[in-house]
């Protein structure tokens, strides 16, 4: 059973109060993409409310805990890609290259995120045909650039 709540509507658990979307109102609980162990979750969803609090209202409802993942998690895919780009092992050229790349943390680590933030992915329109193997810079350059957006407004114009 999910426990989001659709935008526009509320509910008692303090979802939406008069047009405000709150962070409760975005949480789905169930979510593919949520870690599968009940702390792990807990402590996500609470950091989610934590991030939440700190968005301009005008971007809330954009602001959900599918973002908040693509948020911290393509940095890590990010940064294990290019390690196994230096040893040459982000597309290996020979079957030892490859038993290389398989038993590499980096590799475990692009793979442990990997289909959580497909999942998330799915989830946000904008960023849906994204591809998570060519598009990772381009996709962590946007959402990066929205958060801050989120959390700061757009950017003024400077004077020249």
């Amino acid at each position: 059973m999910s426990t989001r709540t659709p935008p526009g509507s509320s509910n008692s658990n303090g979802g939406q109060a008069g047009g405000v979307v709150t962070a409760s109102s975005l949480i789905n609980a169930d979510a593919a993409w949520l870690p599968p162990e009940p702390d792990r979750k807990t402590a996500f969803l609470h950091v989610f409310r934590y991030w939440h609090a700190q968005i301009l209202p005008e971007f809330a409802e954009k602001a959900t805990p599918a973002f908040l993942f693509l948020v911290t998690a393509l940095p890590v895919m990010v940064k294990a890609r290019d390690d196994l780009k230096t040893k040459n092992l982000w597309e290996p050229p020979g079957e030892q290259s490859r038993q290389a790349r398989d038993v590499h943390p980096a590799w475990k680590r692009y793979c442990e995120f990997l289909p959580r933030a497909q999942q998330a992915l799915q989830e946000i329109d904008t960023y849906r045909g994204f591809s998570l193997l060519t598009g990772l810079d381009e996709l962590m350059m946007r959402v990066t650039r929205a958060e801050k957006r989120f959390r700061e407004g757009a950017p003024k114009p400077t004077r020249r």
